[in-house]
């Protein structure tokens, strides 16, 4: 029963998508060790690359960046806010283009749907590539 309850209320908020740890942990299994090769077949190529003094690679992807704009009229014109949630991808590669470390950059900026500090709808990174919280 107690299962039941859990999927109702995943459902409720948005299909219970991972949260940005969750997604870290995964695509560090699924990555971690393996060529950078693997990451371009999967994201294309990355934003950006920046060669360290110790030989390593460090590459971003930004993965997904959307903005929604909120306008309201009321007696004295109109208002609005704007919120832009965004994903980026943070690899850094050995010098024979290993993967060594992974993480994450999720985020938002603007007025946020969140309560404390768990975003309602998951990670917009989970979102992007279909990561669901495991019950």
């Amino acid at each position: 029963m107690r299962i039941l309850y859990a999927v109702a209320l995943c459902l409720f908020l948005g299909g219970c998508y991972a949260s940005s740890q969750e997604v870290r942990a995964k695509l560090g299994d699924d990555y971690s060790g393996k060529s950078v090769d693997s990451l371009v077949l999967q994201f294309g190529p990355p934003a950006s690359s920046f060669k360290m003094s110790t030989g390593e690679t460090s590459y971003l992807w930004q993965l997904s960046s959307h903005t929604n704009v909120d306008a309201t009229r009321d007696r004295y014109g109109i208002s609005g806010t704007a919120t832009t949630k965004f994903c980026k991808l943070n690899v850094i590669a050995s010098p024979n283009g290993m993967v060594t470390k992974l993480s994450t950059e999720d985020g938002s900026t603007g007025r946020t749907e969140a309560i404390g500090n768990f975003d309602i709808h998951g990670s917009v990174c989970a979102h992007y590539m279909g990561i669901r919280k495991q019950l």
